[in-house]
């Protein structure tokens, strides 16, 4: 693998380099390149505390190999802040950034956008890729294991109260759950956790008693799609 990025940025052609001035060191570079990366995928794995943690730390690990007068190959010096953006280029050309963001051969286009802005090298980006992938299916089993069990406990917390009651009880949660709030209700829930919450799902109980009793309206949403407490996992598939 070749000698790392420089941690300042270059401009764009024919401008200044972008990024703070030479210091050997760029927290307000990592701080900006973790940004968008938790700006793209922060909504899809938001949940998971550490990953800001780890992106801001792959980050830094790879800014923290090199420092803003470090040779490349014994000859090149990285340019001044003052040097046109083709030198800039060229510098990073050669360290071994693609010339456009699609030369990662990275599915994403805009993780790819992201690697060419903080001037990561092929190899690094392959690097982060494959620490992001393996990052993200270990924390996904490890939501999933705890959602599992938080259901169980709440299901067994439930059965106590219910009894032989709960699947009909769950199924009126559901359809009150789905006519009066929707599907974009059922993922907010789903999105908060509370899917698993025995209070809330005794609510939805309660709110859906009272909809077969007729004290209040079904509501016009037809049936969706979505299950909000059944059928989440294999112990209650079938219940909706």
């Amino acid at each position: 693998m070749s000698d790392p990025m420089n941690p300042n940025g270059p401009a764009p052609e024919g401008g200044t380099p972008q990024g703070p001035a030479p210091s050997g060191r760029s927290g307000n570079w990592t701080d900006s390149v973790s940004k968008d990366l938790v700006e793209q995928y922060g909504e899809q794995l938001g949940r998971f505390d550490s990953y800001r943690g780890f992106v801001e730390g792959s980050i830094g690990a790879m800014n923290e190999l090199s420092e803003y007068k470090t040779k490349f190959d014994g000859r090149t010096m990285a340019p001044s802040k003052e040097d046109s953006g083709e030198t800039w280029n060229s510098f990073w050309g050669k360290l071994g950034k693609p010339a456009e963001a699609s030369g990662y051969g990275i599915e994403e286009d805009s993780l790819s956008g992201i690697y060419h802005k903080a001037n990561l090298t092929a190899d690094q980006a392959k690097v982060l890729s494959d620490g992001l992938v393996s990052f993200n299916e270990t924390a996904e089993k490890e939501y999933q294991d705890t959602r599992k069990g938080n259901y169980d406990k709440a299901i067994t917390t439930l059965r106590e109260k219910h009894g032989e009651k709960l699947d009909e009880k769950l199924r009126s949660a559901n359809q009150a759950l789905t006519n009066l709030g929707g599907d974009s209700l059922v993922a907010l829930i789903k999105d908060k956790g509370l899917d698993n919450d025995p209070d809330m799902i005794g609510f939805f109980m309660g709110l859906g008693d009272l909809m077969q009793e007729g004290s209040i309206p079904a509501g016009q949403n037809a049936p969706g799609g979505k299950n909000g407490f059944a059928g989440s996992y294999d112990s209650m598939k079938g219940l909706d």
